[in-house]
């Protein structure tokens, strides 16, 4: 009698909670493979130079971490780039100087995990705030919507499994997002310690990559706007983002910004920059639409807002379209100094990060608007059950013509991670690079010729980088690191 209470138990909460439970099996499915491949992960080109520099200087000015992270940052800023806040956790936190190649697996794999939480906890709080979603529940399926957009839509392989690119793009994106949950949060309860925590975070997070700086301008000026007219905190909103303006101009005039774009390119003119900018962000935009699953990911999250969102006012005026239109040319404006800085219009998979991440987020705020703005549109407006029935079908029949020939590793990034690890493709790169480097380091000759088969590379973890050329910047900073005078790999299967 007992057992057949507490089975009872069991099914009734199963039955309670199946939105949820199947929720939590999705992040599972999502996020677990991109963790575990975060523990094959070896150091690569920058992780080793990082290193280095830092090294060097340690060495030269028997300094701390602390110090001589401050000190190169400063060189950085009048020397290569304004990003001061990126290069200084670059600098500092250093796990492969610090800890070895375990130490960078380590860190990589919180990195990832720390995207993930926040990710939930700033679209949390949006809903919230905004009064569409009171509790997590609600708002977890919004949530692995989202989550499928950054873990299986399109796998970026240097901004998940690179420790350089992690830090100084992605870790400072996440720290971002903290920065707009807590001027959201001030606006919300009127405390001094949120309005802070917002002003320093916003600061700090301008000192990034300029396309970083420019989408972190963005996200605060769309809550100051809207602080600033609907809530009436004009104080709060003005103190956030002059706090998030003065940190991008910091980063604009640093003189190693305009040494780094002359030793890229003589003279670019700013008009063709703009135009490019323009059309490289229609072409991200309309291959994400028309060869991924975003377009069914946003009607799904269109319906589930539609059908269990609570109705909010929204302003009138502000036509999706014209958001639409708002939204294209701020993803353009943020991808603008990339091009600029680099006078080309092909971007590089960190930069391609920052323009999905940016482009998924605001997809998803111009849905849940849109949303909202039909059920103000028509007052009387009720979905019925036929509705929503005839859309999962023909959204079903769309999805199921465009699987059609597809492989599906090819299609879901975490079906291919998993593949990956489980037929032990990982496992032969992590051991055949911590073999090299083993015996690059207790190698006993001061020029060290390490002769192996063909090189270990998989599709998605960043290769080490070391050549055949001993020249080769690369093969000098691993030389450097490990206290020889030169390297070089040789692939004996060539001969």
């Amino acid at each position: 009698m007992g057992e057949e209470y507490q089975m009872n138990k069991v099914r009734q909460y199963i039955y309670t909670n199946k939105t949820v439970l199947l929720c939590f099996v999705l992040i599972v499915i999502f996020t677990f493979p991109t963790l575990i491949t975060c523990l094959y992960i070896m150091p690569s080109a920058d992780d080793f130079s990082n290193a280095c520099r830092m090294l060097e200087w340690m060495q030269k000015y028997n300094e701390s971490y602390l110090l001589t992270a401050i000190a190169r940052t400063v060189d950085l800023y009048k020397n290569t780039s304004g990003y001061f806040f990126a290069a200084f956790l670059n600098l500092f936190l250093n796990p492969f100087l610090r800890g070895g190649v375990w130490a960078v697996r380590i860190c990589c794999l919180v990195f990832n995990l720390f995207l993930y939480i926040s990710l939930f906890y700033f679209t949390y709080t949006l809903m919230k705030f905004f009064k569409i979603f009171y509790n997590k529940k609600d708002v977890l399926p919004i949530y692995v919507l989202l989550l499928f957009c950054f873990t299986n839509i399109n796998l970026n392989g240097e901004a998940s499994f690179w420790y350089t690119t992690l830090v100084a793009y992605v870790f400072v994106l996440v720290i971002m997002l903290w920065g707009l949950i807590a001027f959201v949060k001030a606006l919300e309860s009127k405390k001094i310690s949120w309005l802070i925590i917002a002003a320093i975070i916003g600061f700090l997070s301008s000192g990034a990559s300029l396309n970083i700086t420019a989408l972190n301008c963005f996200g605060y000026l769309v809550v100051a706007i809207y602080g600033f007219f609907a809530l009436k905190e004009k104080k709060y909103c003005l103190i956030c983002f002059g706090s998030v303006f003065m940190g991008a101009i910091l980063n604009v005039v640093s003189p190693g910004n305009y040494i780094r774009h002359d030793s890229v390119v003589e003279s670019y003119d700013v008009t063709t920059a703009i135009f490019t900018s323009f059309e490289v962000s229609g072409n991200r935009l309309y291959w994400q639409l028309t060869s991924t699953l975003l377009p069914y990911i946003l009607a799904f999250l269109f319906i589930y807002v539609l059908v269990k969102g609570k109705k909010i006012q929204v302003m009138q005026w502000l036509n999706p379209i014209l958001l639409v239109l708002v939204t294209f040319f701020s993803l353009a404006v943020i991808l603008f100094p990339v091009v600029f800085g680099y006078a080309t219009n092909i971007i590089s998979e960190r930069c391609l990060f920052v323009q999905d991440f940016s482009m998924y987020i605001l997809s998803f705020v111009i849905i849940i608007y849109s949303a909202e703005w039909l059920k103000n549109k028509y007052e009387q407006f009720q979905i019925r059950k036929e509705f929503i029935v005839i859309l999962v079908v023909v959204s079903g029949l769309m999805l199921s013509n465009w699987h059609s020939g597809k492989i599906i590793e090819n299609v879901y990034p975490s079906y291919h991670l998993t593949k990956q690890i489980v037929n032990g493709e990982n496992r032969k790169f992590m051991k055949y690079w911590s073999e090299v480097f083993d015996e690059i380091k207790n190698s006993d000759e001061e020029n060290v010729m390490v002769c192996r088969g063909e090189f270990s590379t998989t599709s998605e973890l960043e290769s080490p980088g070391v050549e055949e050329d001993e020249n080769y910047w690369i093969n000098g900073r691993v030389a450097q690191f490990y206290g020889k005078k030169s390297v070089k790999l040789v692939n004996i299967s060539k001969e």
